[in-house]
């Protein structure tokens, strides 16, 4: 992920954290850490600000 940040492209941050998170809500455990380190890296991905 890092090489690829460095490198201004996509971080695939969807595809590593959105099922982790989906099965943590669905077994009723909070991750607020994980969250906010997908939400922090989405704010960074140079993939999302792309036209």
């Amino acid at each position: 992920m890092t090489q690829d940040l460095l490198a201004g492209r996509a971080l695939e941050v969807d595809e590593v954290f959105a099922d982790l998170v989906h099965r943590a809500e669905r077994a009723g455990v909070l991750v607020p850490r994980l969250r906010l380190v997908r939400d922090l890296l989405r704010g960074i991905d140079p993939g999302r600000h792309r036209g």
